[in-house]
């Protein structure tokens, strides 16, 4: 499993946030941390442009090969100028393909960016998952802290009347 920063960082922005609340309000902190989650994390940006980029190779696949343009010179003169050449050609040419060889490199291309899709929204689940998991541990804590200091509340208490009945008699040491 991997670990990345975004737990970290999110564990820390819910501590000191967080402060034990009633139950009714932890759904919608929750959705608050997931969605800034969401909105900052730099793997979602990441995945994002990286669709974006599968995306925009889509039309220029589908479209033939560029037209070349040739320039030949023969017989070059002494004196390098440009009228006295034996013999002058310019030629340009275009490639012709197969009909569907266009069709199918623009839909492979439209493949990789439904992969590059799914792959951001994986990301996005991801992050969202790893969010949630920091505010159940937040919340955890916080339910740790809550039972350690009813039990030193209870240990004080327990402390305090055994001492005013060792001090009374009513007890020995």
């Amino acid at each position: 499993m991997q670990k990345h920063p975004l737990s970290v960082l999110g564990l820390g922005l819910l501590l000191s946030l967080a402060k034990a609340g009633p139950s009714t309000a932890e759904p919608f902190f929750q959705a608050q941390v997931i969605q800034l989650a969401l909105d900052h994390s730099p793997r979602i940006t990441a995945a994002k442009q990286a669709w974006e980029a599968a995306r925009a190779q889509v039309w220029p696949a589908r479209m033939p090969p560029d037209p070349e343009l040739s320039f030949e010179y023969e017989s070059l003169p002494e004196a390098l100028r440009l009228n006295r050449f034996g013999e002058r050609s310019i030629g340009v040419s275009q490639i012709l393909e197969f009909p569907a060889r266009p069709y199918l490199r623009g839909r492979i291309a439209a493949q990789e960016a439904r992969g590059a899709w799914l792959e951001y929204e994986a990301v996005r689940i991801e992050v969202a998952a790893e969010a949630e998991q920091a505010c159940a541990h937040v919340w955890a804590g916080q339910r740790r802290l809550g039972y350690a200091e009813e039990n030193l509340r209870l240990a004080t208490e327990f402390r305090d009347r055994t001492r005013v009945r060792v001090e009374a008699g009513d007890a020995s040491r």
